[in-house]
């Protein structure tokens, strides 16, 4: 019920925004750092797109950290079978803009409730609220992005895209 309720508020509270001007790759890395995944999931990174961005980095943080929590949970019951079960934070520059991916080696997300899971109160976890994705979007949009499920491959479990505008190298 706790979980549920600082959920709640969390997506419907108002939070000003305290942009900063952010090294991507080195805030992707300390923010993996700090990251505990289970003992049978490994996460690797791989952040070279040498950008900077003006995020305000604790919402930000909240939104990956959320992506990289929810693909460890599409991992838990996934048999490793020859791949260990991983999880990949990684960022790029593609088209002037800044791309941030989560991407696991789990399941994928079935294709019929793909156009729903960003919609508030949809869940397809047991415990699950339906506000996590909800959240993260409402984050990234806030700083002038966009989040978006990639298409599905086989056998390639879910990548989420967080795409951001780059600072703006006149200033």
């Amino acid at each position: 019920c706790v979980d549920f309720i600082e959920d709640m508020l969390n997506y419907t509270r108002l939070r000003e925004s305290t942009p900063m001007s952010t090294d991507i790759d080195a805030w992707c890395l300390s923010l993996a750092d700090e990251l505990e995944p289970p003992d049978d999931i490994l996460l690797r990174t791989d952040c070279h797109s040498g950008a900077r961005v003006s995020i305000d980095t604790e919402r930000m943080r909240q939104a990956v950290v959320n992506l990289v929590q929810n693909a460890w949970q599409a991992l838990e019951n996934r048999n490793a079978g020859s791949d260990k079960k991983s999880v990949k934070l990684s960022s790029a520059t593609e088209f002037n803009r800044l791309v941030i991916r989560v991407a696991d080696n789990g399941p994928g997300i079935p294709e019929d409730v793909r156009d729903q899971i960003f919609e508030p109160l949809f869940s397809t976890k047991v415990y699950g609220v339906g506000l996590g994705l909800p959240l993260v979007r409402q984050i990234i949009e806030e700083h002038g992005g966009d989040i978006r499920l990639e298409p599905f491959k086989e056998g390639q479990g879910a990548i989420f895209s967080i795409t951001l505008p780059l600072e703006n190298r006149g200033k």
